[in-house]
């Protein structure tokens, strides 16, 4: 019979495979309470022993995962690692150049844990293996995301700003956007496309945003509002000196010309053949627009509000009034 020790706390360990993540040969790299590494294949087999001859494959492939302590052990283990799985991916998805990197939660991940079995104890290892099995894992992912040094010292300070505010996939204000993210980088949703647009994300990522940015009962004029507070969140995540109006005028016109573009696409008025390439590099706006969304909700504390304050009335005062903007950009300067 096999027993878990109860003379002292029981100490886990995640193993959680990034699919799609490059990072530098010879690098560990911090993230969070764990650190990123590229597992040899004995380590791998050793969590999950299933496939001895595919060495081959798996070097390869060259799998990143991230190592850090286990959830919480007197709560539920899976539940535990599929929250650090989530927390992980959003810090992903948020990141450097919002990367188009499917979640963990489709991948395998193991937590090992003690046991006393014979007066001895021994590591067992649960594993948890998503949707796609072993495949990402052991032959790689169609769209890979190399990381810099740069890249990692960033991915880590977001993480423990997102860390302070909640995971973003559990918190009201900015599960929609991150349900889009995260659905937009399956391969399902990814396959076929250029790496840097794809309509298929660009048309769900415009309607997300625009229910969050035009909640029901505004009575505004749909592509004009859009275009204001998208030109307001642009500004405040690229140049945060207070615009002036002609810079603001000339913002607001291109999310315009992208909202009409976006209604163009669904409504197949538009095809994707007959986008120039000026309109083929927008595309991508519309996941930068998401990720600023959220970082805009969070940094000005608006998930846990319950007074009739929201970001698209933040937004709106900011388009029309300089102190306004100037308020909101010593807020969200924050974000890493």
């Amino acid at each position: 019979m096999t027993d878990l020790p109860t003379e002292q706390p029981i100490r886990t360990q995640s193993v959680i495979h990034i699919p799609g993540m490059v990072i530098p040969p010879g690098i560990s790299a911090v993230l969070g309470p764990g650190r990123l590494e590229r597992l040899s294949f004995e380590s791998w087999s050793q969590l999950d022993p299933s496939f001895p001859d595919e060495e081959r494959s798996y070097v390869k492939s060259e799998p990143v995962f991230w190592v850090g302590p286990g959830p919480d052990p007197t709560e539920d283990w899976v539940r535990g690692l599929q929250q650090q799985m989530t927390l992980l991916h959003a810090a992903l998805l948020l990141g450097p150049n919002q990367p188009w990197l499917p979640s963990p939660l489709l991948s395998c991940s193991y937590l090992s844990y003690p046991v006393k079995e014979s007066g001895e104890t021994l590591i067992a290892h649960l594993r948890v293996i998503g949707a796609l099995e072993r495949e990402m894992l052991l032959y790689g992912s169609e769209i890979l995301v190399h990381y810099s040094d740069t890249d990692l010292t960033r991915l880590n300070q977001l993480f423990y700003w997102l860390e302070s505010y909640g995971n973003p996939f559990e918190l009201e204000g900015t599960r929609r956007a991150m349900q889009v993210l995260e659905r937009t980088t399956r391969p399902d949703g990814t396959r076929g496309f250029h790496p840097g647009f794809s309509t298929n994300e660009f048309i769900q990522a415009i309607p997300a945003a625009e229910s969050l940015l035009l909640p029901e009962g505004t009575g505004k004029n749909k592509t004009d509002g859009f275009g204001q507070q998208a030109a307001v969140l642009t500004a405040l995540f690229n140049d945060p000196s207070i615009p002036d109006p002609a810079s603001f005028k000339a913002l607001t016109a291109e999310w315009r010309e992208i909202y009409r573009m976006r209604s163009g696409l669904l409504h197949g008025r538009i095809s994707l053949r007959a986008l120039d390439a000026a309109n083929l590099g927008r595309l991508a706006l519309a996941r930068s627009l998401l990720v600023w969304i959220v970082f805009a909700t969070l940094a000005l504390d608006l998930c846990m509000r319950a007074d009739s304050l929201s970001l698209s009335s933040l937004l709106a005062e900011a388009f029309n009034d300089t102190e306004a903007f100037n308020r909101l950009s010593q807020r969200t300067c924050e974000v890493p």
